[in-house]
């Protein structure tokens, strides 16, 4: 995993809603 996945993966955390944070979190476990 990149540097830059884990910036943009922080930035969406820090931006969005808690049902959209699991939801994110759930598809990065499912790919």
């Amino acid at each position: 995993m990149g540097l830059l996945e884990q910036v943009i993966r922080l930035k969406r955390r820090l931006f969005s809603d808690p049902a959209e944070i699991s939801r994110s979190i759930d598809d990065e476990h499912g790919a």
